[in-house]
């Protein structure tokens, strides 16, 4: 995913020197970014001009240049890597604390949802674990943040933890950040990754020089993305004694959300003030908001041709403990404040529209390609 390093292994002897390299890749990246909605095989044929002007030899060039980390875990089918071709946005921004350097290098975005790539490397060049090293679950972020969305794992090969993509003895490692609902979604989006760690299976250690819960920043431009199909927009429905105005439905191959806002009085059950005694003495009130009713039986769910139903309901993690995928928002501005629900979140993998059947929610199915 190194842009230099992939142009290092054409055919050197003729190659062109290193600014014309990057000067040429720039170029194809701004160009990939005003036309991915064109589902063609543009690498291919950037490929075959490249070999035309800097003459040397094409190897390879397709397009797992761009998407091999997303494909491993979205799925490498030629269909998938199209798609993940299509939603590929390019973002080369790096940040380095405790002799770390955390870069996030692309995205894919469907305009509810990103997924960032990150590459992990140290400055000195060295592997981030030695080959020798045994016994080892994985390395993963032990902090990750953001103020404007919600954070899910991506489920790859099995686990259900987001460890890095790694393997002892190497000098990079990738990590995949999806998010959900993002807020502001046509200007900046902020990540804070902290606390990188090796796991063990009897203990952790930190893979930072000095203090163990370095972080590192990240505020990322959002740019247009590739448009979602969108069902059941400004219709209302009934459920668990409360009125639902639905926003849309959203399906892309990378993602299903749906956003609904509680439109029934508010009155005030929906929330009980408390009190509690804080570290410095002083007392500390707040609300203790009731939101079951607006999540409950409220289920949400694609179904693929082949008969496959992928569940977004809810979400379990590693101790067994099962939520609500997605969140319910809490805007205060209103004298009785107002609750926008929002569900679903990124797919397992990377999936065609042509593969899937129907969006459910609610118990009503929506066809996808009708």
């Amino acid at each position: 995913m190194n842009y230099d390093t992939d142009l290092k292994t054409l055919a050197a002897d003729s190659g062109p020197d290193n600014e014309l390299k990057e000067k040429t890749l720039r170029e194809m990246a701004t160009a990939r970014l005003e036309a991915r909605h064109v589902r063609l095989r543009r690498t291919t044929i950037m490929a075959a001009m490249l070999s035309l002007i800097l003459g040397f030899t094409v190897v390879g060039y397709a397009t797992g240049l761009f998407s091999s980390p997303f494909a491993e875990s979205f799925g490498n089918s030629e269909e998938q890597e199209v798609l993940i071709e299509e939603m590929w946005v390019p973002l080369n921004i790096s940040d380095s604390a405790g002799g770390i350097t955390v870069t996030a290098e692309s995205m894919l975005n469907d305009g509810k949802c990103l997924a960032i790539l990150f590459k992990i490397v140290r400055d000195n060049g060295e592997p981030l674990l030695p080959a020798n090293t045994r016994n080892l679950k994985g390395i993963v972020f032990g902090s990750i943040g953001s103020t404007d969305g919600t954070y899910f794992s991506v489920p790859r090969k099995g686990q259900q933890i987001d460890y890095l993509m790694y393997t002892p003895g190497d000098t990079e490692g990738y990590f995949i950040y999806a998010v959900s609902q993002i807020e502001n979604a046509a200007n900046v989006y902020t990540v804070n990754l902290g606390t990188l760690q090796a796991w063990y299976k009897e203990s952790t250690e930190p893979l930072v020089e000095g203090d163990p819960y370095t972080s590192w920043r990240f505020s990322i431009s959002i740019c247009p993305a590739l448009e979602s199909r969108r069902f059941a927009e400004n219709t209302t429905f009934r459920k668990n004694g409360e009125e639902f105005l639905i926003e849309a439905i959203r399906v892309s191959p990378l993602s299903v959300t749906v956003d609904y806002t509680v439109t029934s009085d508010t009155p005030a059950h929906r929330g009980t003030e408390y009190s509690e005694t804080l570290p410095n003495g002083t007392t500390g009130t707040g609300i203790d908001y009731h939101l079951a009713a607006f999540t409950d039986n409220i289920n949400l769910a694609l179904r693929l041709k082949d008969g496959t139903l992928i569940d977004l309901t809810t979400m379990t993690d590693l101790n067994g403990i099962t939520n609500v995928m997605g969140h319910v928002e809490i805007k205060t501005d209103r004298k009785d404040n107002c609750f926008i629900v929002h569900r679903g979140g990124v797919l397992p993998q990377i999936i065609p529209y042509e593969d899937m059947d129907a969006v459910i929610f609610n118990g009503v199915e929506y066809k996808i390609n009708e």
